[in-house]
C-alpha cells in the first residue's frame, strides 16, 4: 500500500488500559497492516509519559497540549457563550496546536487521516490537507449519553455526572470544586449537552466519513442528518481466536471490568457497591467480586473495605486470561451509557457469561438467555449470579457467547469493513489475516 496514514489523538494507545485506547490500538494495527509500519504516523496532542516509552510500533509525534491559561480562556468563552465549542473541545483547543498540525500534515501529505473524536476534529473545521481523506472517529454519540444521564439523575439524587467528562482531571482543583456546586453543575450539564449535539450534527458535513462505535447511535445520527457519510465501525480487540480454555469450577467469583476513570462507569459501580452488594453477599455468602481496571481511588477503596475482603479492587491487569477463564460471570451494572461496551466484547471473546443492564449491551447483537442474562434492576443481579454458579448452565451460556464473538467480531471480517470505510484498495497479496 503506497501513501501515508496518520492517526491524531489526545491519547497514546499503549498500554490499552481503557476502551478508547483499545479502539485506537486496533486502528493502528490495521493501518500498519495496510500501509506498512514506516508509512504510519501516530500524533499525540498531550504530554509524553513513561507509559508511552516502551511500545513504539510506528513513527510517533508528540505535540504539547494547550497551556492552562489557554484552557481557562477557552472555557470562559464556552461558558459565556462567546464560542460555540463544547467544553471538552474548549479544554483541548489552542491556535498553537492547530498551527503545528497544519505544518506537520503539509509536510507529510497523508493519504488518510483518522481523527479521534470532535476534540481533534475541531482543528479541521476551517481547513483540510490537500488530497487527504479525513475520517472522524466520533466514538460515542455524546449528546445521547447526556440525555440518558439526565434521565438517571431525575430518578436518583445520589448519582451525579461530571459535564467535563474524562477531562475533569486536567482542570485545576478550584475549577473542579466550582463545577460541583449545584446550580453551576446543572447549568454546565445543560450547556454541554446542547453544544455537543449541535457540533455532532454540524461535523457530518465536514468530513469524508464519520464513524460511531454503536450501530444504533450511527442510525440515530443518520436519521437526524440524512444523506451524510455516517457509519458504524466495529473495534478490533483481538488478533486471533481465543485459545484459552474455560475453567470455571462453580466458585462464586464475579468480575467488574473497566476503567473507573470513566465518569459514567464510575458512578454506576459506586452505586452498585453502595446499594446492591450487601444483598449479593446475603444471597451468596461466599461470593467474591473482583474489580479489574484502573482508576480506583480512596473513595472506591473505602466502599470496598466495607465488605471484609470479599470485594477487591485489583487495578489494571495486564493479562486477563486466568481471571476471565475462571470467573463465574461479568457484572455490568451500568445506569446509563453510550457507545459500545468493550468490556462486554472482551467477556464474549473469553466466553465469560455476562449479567448486564440494557445500557451495557446496547448495539451488540445479543439474545437474552442465550448469549447473556439481561437485568435492568441491579438489585436483582444476585438471582442471575446464583443461576450461573451451575457449571453446566454456565458452560452453555459461555459457548453461545464465544460463538457470537467469532461470528461478528473476528479480525478478518472487521478489516474488510475497514477497507470500505476508509476507502482503501489493498495491494494484491495483502490479507486481513496477516
Amino acid at each position: 500500500m503506497k501513501g501515508i496514514a496518520v492517526i491524531i489523538s489526545n491519547k497514546y494507545p499503549f498500554p490499552p488500559d481503557d476502551g478508547k485506547k483499545t479502539v485506537l490500538a486496533g486502528f493502528l494495527a490495521y493501518l500498519i497492516d495496510r500501509f506498512g509500519r514506516d508509512n504510519v504516523l501516530y500524533v499525540v496532542i498531550g504530554r509524553r509519559n513513561n507509559a508511552a516509552q516502551g511500545e513504539v510500533i510506528c513513527r510517533n509525534v508528540w505535540i504539547d497540549p494547550p497551556t492552562l491559561s489557554a484552557q481557562a480562556w477557552n472555557v470562559f468563552r464556552c461558558i459565556s457563550r462567546l464560542d460555540r465549542k463544547s467544553m471538552q473541545e474548549a479544554l483541548t483547543y489552542s491556535s498553537k496546536v492547530e498551527r503545528k498540525l497544519k505544518d506537520l500534515l503539509s509536510s507529510v501529505q497523508p493519504q488518510l487521516i483518522i481523527l479521534d473524536t470532535l476534540r481533534i476534529g475541531q482543528f479541521f473545521w476551517s481547513w483540510r490537507p490537500l488530497g487527504s481523506r479525513l475520517v472522524l472517529y466520533m466514538d460515542d454519540l455524546f449528546s445521547l449519553r447526556f440525555r440518558r444521564m439526565t434521565e438517571v439523575t431525575k430518578t436518583t439524587s445520589e448519582v451525579r455526572f461530571d459535564p467535563s467528562g474524562t477531562f475533569s482531571s486536567t482542570l485545576p482543583a478550584i475549577a473542579r470544586a466550582v463545577i460541583k456546586i449545584g446550580v453551576v453543575h446543572k447549568y454546565l450539564f445543560k450547556l454541554e449537552s446542547a453544544r455537543t449535539e449541535a457540533r455532532e450534527h454540524e461535523c457530518t458535513a465536514l468530513f469524508d466519513q464519520c464513524l460511531l462505535i454503536n450501530p444504533n447511535e450511527a442510525k440515530t445520527l443518520l436519521d437526524n442528518c440524512p444523506g451524510k457519510p455516517i457509519a458504524a465501525v466495529t473495534p478490533v480487540l483481538f488478533n486471533e481466536p481465543c485459545g484459552i480454555r474455560r475453567m470455571f469450577d462453580g466458585s462464586p467469583m464475579f468480575l467488574l471490568f473497566g476503567s473507573l476513570r470513566h465518569p459514567v462507569y464510575r458512578a454506576s459501580v459506586m452505586r452498585f457497591l453502595a446499594h446492591d452488594v450487601d444483598g449479593v453477599l446475603q444471597s451468596i455468602p461466599n461470593a467474591r467480586i473482583c474489580m479489574v481496571g484502573d482508576g480506583a481511588d480512596d473513595e472506591i477503596r473505602s466502599l470496598c473495605a466495607r465488605f471484609d475482603g470479599r470485594v477487591e479492587a485489583l487495578g489494571f491487569v495486564d493479562r486477563l486470561d486466568e481471571i476471565f477463564s475462571t470467573a463465574c460471570a461479568l457484572l455490568v451494572p451500568l445506569l446509563a451509557a453510550g457507545g459500545l461496551k468493550l468490556k462486554v466484547l472482551t467477556a464474549l471473546y473469553y466466553g465469560l457469561p455476562i449479567i448486564s443492564t440494557d445500557s451495557g449491551v446496547d448495539g451488540i447483537p445479543l439474545i437474552d438467555g442465550t448469549h447473556f442474562l439481561r437485568e435492568s434492576a441491579t438489585e436483582r443481579f444476585s438471582i442471575h449470579m446464583r443461576r450461573l454458579m451451575d457449571v453446566k448452565y454456565n458452560l452453555e451460556i459461555s459457548r453461545n457467547a464465544s460463538a457470537i464473538f467469532n461470528e461478528v467480531y473476528s479480525k478478518t471480517r472487521i478489516y474488510r469493513d475497514y477497507d470500505n470505510l476508509m476507502d482503501i484498495e489493498c495491494d494484491a497479496g495483502i490479507d486481513a489475516t496477516h
